[in-house]
């Protein structure tokens, strides 16, 4: 894989993560949180493409296993956010 590609998967992932904990367990956005999902999808979908794009390029085992699972995560990121910010705030707003 080249060095490139690392780096931006990895970046990737540092970002949806930290946007993940701040947009659904924090306050930090107060009651924007319609503009707080729609950034935390777009970062999901840079995560998705970063490491979709390190699979691509992955050789062996090991580090396909790992970039499908980077690839993977994001659909879990959004779906939490899906709930927390959609789904719960209208059934039980």
């Amino acid at each position: 894989m080249k060095k490139k590609t690392k780096f931006w998967a990895g970046l990737s992932g540092v970002v949806g993560l930290l946007l993940v904990v701040v947009i659904n367990f924090t306050d930090f956005f107060g009651k924007q949180e319609i503009l707080a999902a729609l950034v935390q999808f777009a970062a999901n979908a840079f995560v998705f493409f970063s490491w979709r794009n390190a699979y691509r390029e992955s050789r062996g085992w090991l580090m396909s296993t790992v970039t499908f699972i980077g690839t993977a995560i994001p659909v879990f990121m959004a779906s939490i956010t899906l709930i927390n910010v959609f789904l719960l705030p209208y059934f039980f707003g």
